[in-house]
């Protein structure tokens, strides 16, 4: 008999980000944490074609949807720069139905600037995974970071991300009117819940107390409200 695969759900719910340490706070008294790395830094190298195809598909809440980025995890106590192990990512969205590509990088150069033509290349490793990547040539534009802590909810099995400390930590020197973002942090955090529910178990409802609102939100199209 064939197996058909669970449908994964993803629901964001959106605060400003001085409700960051307080919903922190009341996540740690509730749940435990997830998994070999509970608390990081994310990095991630957004790329898009020339023409800001994803940037648009992102800000407009498209019904498809292809996102492709260069992705690394630093410590809290590291500094992020250098050579690291990575991953290239490809995300693609139709509906509510999701797909993630991924091959892991051996080594890359987190310390090169955007406009440096290392990053060219990574893109089409994702080709060879079969992932469906956006025509034309693919150049990074925003590298962004935030802060997360990540737990489990036990009797949904619900797997839980807060992103806080959201910043633009550089932009490719042509989206010049972007310039103005860098280093900037962003005004808002994001709480996220991954499971097969959509629905938030009576354990989390405190979130909504808390000001946050379930809404799409992404990091990347984040930047073009802010300009």
């Amino acid at each position: 008999m064939r197996r058909i695969p669970r449908m994964i759900f993803e629901s964001k719910y959106v605060a400003p980000r001085r409700a960051a340490p307080f919903l922190r706070e009341r996540l740690r008294k509730s749940f435990a944490p997830d998994g070999e790395y509970p608390v990081n830094w994310v990095h991630s190298v957004y790329f898009d074609t020339l023409a800001g195809d994803a940037f648009a598909e992102a800000d407009n809440g498209d019904f498809y949807k292809t996102k492709v980025r260069v992705r690394w995890y630093q410590a809290v106590d590291a500094d992020g720069r250098g050579v690291v192990p990575a991953f290239v990512e490809c995300k693609s969205k139709v509906g509510p139905r999701r797909q993630k590509i991924r091959v892991r990088l051996d080594s890359v150069r987190t310390d090169l600037p955007l406009h440096h033509p290392s990053w060219l290349r990574l893109p089409s490793l994702l080709l060879e995974q079969g992932a469906e990547i956006p025509p034309g040539l693919l150049q990074p534009t925003l590298h962004i970071s935030y802060h997360r802590h990540r737990f489990v909810e036990s009797t949904s099995d619900l797997r839980l991300a807060l992103d806080s400390d959201i910043r633009a930590e550089g932009v490719h020197p042509r989206f010049a009117r972007a310039q103005a973002i860098a280093g900037r942090p962003a005004p808002w955090m994001v709480f996220e819940a991954k499971g097969a529910t959509r629905s938030l178990p009576g354990s989390l409802r405190f979130i909504k107390s808390m000001g946050a609102r379930r809404m799409a939100f992404s990091k990347y199209a984040l930047w073009n409200d802010l300009l």
